[in-house]
C-alpha cells in the first residue's frame, strides 16, 4: 500500500508546474484581499454616499482628487468603522450607536467644519438670524445631530449587515487596528479643525463645550444598559410594508420639519424640540413593533424607505447641474433592488391556486 501510494504521488509531485507571473500573483492577491474585507469596504462606502454624495454636499466628480478622498475616508470611513467596532465589543444594542453616531456629528461639524458655529458656513437661506444663538446655529445642530447619528452612522452599519449577514457579528478589524483606524481619524479632524474654515476661529468656550458633550455622549454610550433600545416583542408585529412606510414618513417628515419650521416657528428650540420628539417617536415604534428576532424583512424595508428621500433629492440635483449624480443614484437604485430580492417578504410570492397542486 505505501509502495502504492509513493508510486500514485510520484508523478503528481513530478508534473511541472506553470509559472505564475507576477502580474497575475498580484492580482489574485488584490481579489482574495477585496473578497476579504469586501464587507468594510462596503461599509465605508455607504458612509460616504449616503449623507455626502446623494445629498450634493460633495460632487461624484470630487472623488477623482486624492485629496478629497483622502478626508473622506478619514473622516466619514474612520468614523463608522471605528463606531461599528466599538460597538460590537461591547455588545450593547443600537443604543450606543446612535449616542456615538451624536458625538461623531459634533467633531465633524463643530471642530471640523465648524458649521455649528459659524453662520456663514451653513448656506441655508431659510434659515434666519433668529436660528443663531449664543454663537450656536441651533437648528443645524438639532438638525445634523440627528442626521449624522442615523444616516452617517447607522443606517451604513445596518445596510451592511443586511447585504452580509454572515458578518453582522464578525470584527472587521483588529484590536490593534481599531487602535489604527482611531488614529488616522483624529489625524484627519484635527487636520480638518486647522486648515477648514480659516476665517472663522472657534472661541475657547465653545471648543471647550464641544470635547465635554462629546466626551459625555461617548461616556454613556458606554455606561447605557444593554436593553434601553431592545424590542419589547419576540416577533415582530409591523408587517415589511409597514416598516417601508414607516421609514419613509420618517426621513421626509424630518426633512420637512427641519427645512419648513425654522421659518414659521421662529423659534430655533421649538424647532428642535418638534424634530427631536419626531425622530423619538419613530424610534419608540422601531423599538415597539419589529421584535428581538426574525425581523429581517422589516428592518431591511424599513432602510428602503429612508433612502427613498436621497432618491428624489440626488435625482433633483442631477436636474439642477450636477452631470455625475446619475452614477449615486444608479449605486443607490441598484443597493435597494438587491436588498428588495434578499428580502422581499413571503407573501409577495406568487401564490398556488387551491388545487392546482392536486
Amino acid at each position: 500500500m505505501r509502495e502504492a501510494q509513493v508510486t500514485m504521488q510520484g508523478p503528481l509531485s513530478s508534473s511541472p508546474v506553470p509559472p505564475t507571473t507576477a502580474a497575475g500573483g498580484r492580482l489574485v492577491l488584490a481579489r482574495t484581499w477585496y473578497r476579504r474585507h469586501r464587507p468594510a469596504l462596503v461599509l465605508v462606502g455607504l458612509s460616504i454616499l449616503i449623507p455626502e454624495l446623494l445629498t450634493g454636499s460633495t460632487r461624484v466628480a470630487s472623488l477623482l482628487n486624492p485629496v478629497a478622498d483622502l478626508f473622506l475616508l478619514g473622516l466619514y470611513g474612520g468614523g463608522v468603522l471605528v463606531i461599528r467596532e466599538v460597538t460590537l465589543r461591547w455588545n450593547r444594542g443600537w443604543a450606543p450607536v446612535l449616542l456615538l453616531g451624536g458625538a461623531y456629528a459634533i467633531v465633524e461639524e463643530g471642530l471640523g467644519t465648524k458649521t455649528f458655529f459659524d453662520w456663514a458656513e451653513i448656506g441655508r437661506p431659510d434659515f434666519g438670524p433668529y436660528t443663531h444663538w449664543a454663537g450656536v446655529n441651533w437648528v443645524w445642530v438639532g438638525e445634523l445631530t440627528v442626521f449624522h447619528a442615523v444616516f452617517s452612522i447607522a443606517l451604513p452599519i445596518a445596510l451592511t449587515g443586511l447585504l452580509f449577514p454572515t458578518v453582522r457579528t464578525v470584527r472587521f478589524l483588529s484590536d490593534r487596528g481599531v487602535a489604527w483606524t482611531f488614529g488616522a481619524y483624529l489625524v484627519t479632524v484635527t487636520a480638518m479643525f486647522f486648515l477648514f474654515v480659516r476665517s472663522f476661529t472657534l472661541s475657547p468656550t465653545l471648543l471647550l463645550a464641544c470635547l465635554v458633550s462629546i466626551l459625555g455622549l461617548a461616556l454613556a454610550a458606554w455606561q447605557i444598559p444593554a436593553d434601553w433600545l431592545r424590542p419589547r416583542t419576540l416577533e415582530p408585529v409591523l408587517s415589511p410594508r409597514a416598516a417601508f412606510w414607516l421609514g419613509a414618513a420618517f426621513v421626509w417628515g424630518f426633512f420637512v420639519i427641519f427645512l419648513g419650521l425654522p421659518g414659521r416657528f421662529q423659534d430655533p428650540f421649538l424647532t428642535v424640540a418638534v424634530g427631536w420628539a419626531y425622530s423619538l417617536a419613530c424610534l419608540w415604534i422601531v423599538r415597539a413593533r419589529f421584535g428581538e428576532r426574525r425581523h429581517d424583512s422589516q428592518v431591511a424595508y424599513l432602510c428602503l424607505g429612508l433612502l427613498t428621500f436621497f432618491v428624489a433629492f440626488a435625482t433633483l440635483e442631477e436636474f439642477l447641474g450636477d452631470l455625475f449624480a446619475f452614477l449615486a443614484i444608479g449605486a443607490v437604485l441598484y443597493l435597494m433592488v438587491h436588498l428588495f430580492r434578499m428580502y422581499r417578504p413571503a407573501d409577495a410570492a406568487p401564490r398556488i391556486p387551491a388545487g392546482a397542486a392536486a
